[in-house]
């Protein structure tokens, strides 16, 4: 008979806050999605295209960075629903997302920029956690 495990805290606090910022990029995502169709309606009304043409592709970034948004929030959504679920797949996608963060994050600890010592010391402690616990992940 398999043994069944219930969710650690830790894993439940995970998921959450992921559950949580996913969901405001998804928002992010549909925000920009229809900011750049208004502003693609007005623009096109704008003479500032007839002096700037370059700006007639803004709402075409826009337009990509909210889809991208949308589908990077959907994907992380759906792993962290499975990892809430207990499945090693969504483990081993998340390990390698830990440890891509970590080699982000020390990258630019050395380039002096972005969050820092903070942001590698959380990338650690749930790298860390996520290996302490992997024995439930089935």
């Amino acid at each position: 008979m398999a043994k069944t495990y219930n969710r650690p805290l830790g894993v439940t606090i995970l998921c959450l806050w992921s559950f949580f910022t996913n969901g405001i990029g998804l928002l992010a995502g549909i925000v920009l999605l229809a900011l750049s169709g208004i502003y693609s309606g007005a623009i096109q009304q704008s003479v500032a295209v007839a002096a700037i043409p370059a700006l007639a592709i803004l709402p075409a970034i826009g337009a990509v960075l909210g889809i991208f948004l949308l589908a990077w929030g959907a994907l992380n959504i759906f792993i962290y629903y499975n990892l809430w679920k207990l499945k090693k797949w969504a483990w081993w996608v998340i390990v390698i997302f830990q440890v891509l963060s970590l080699l982000v994050g020390l990258g630019t600890v050395l380039m002096g920029v972005g969050m820092g010592v903070l942001g590698l010391i959380i990338n650690a402690v749930i790298l860390t956690y996520l290996f302490y616990r992997k024995d439930i992940f089935r």
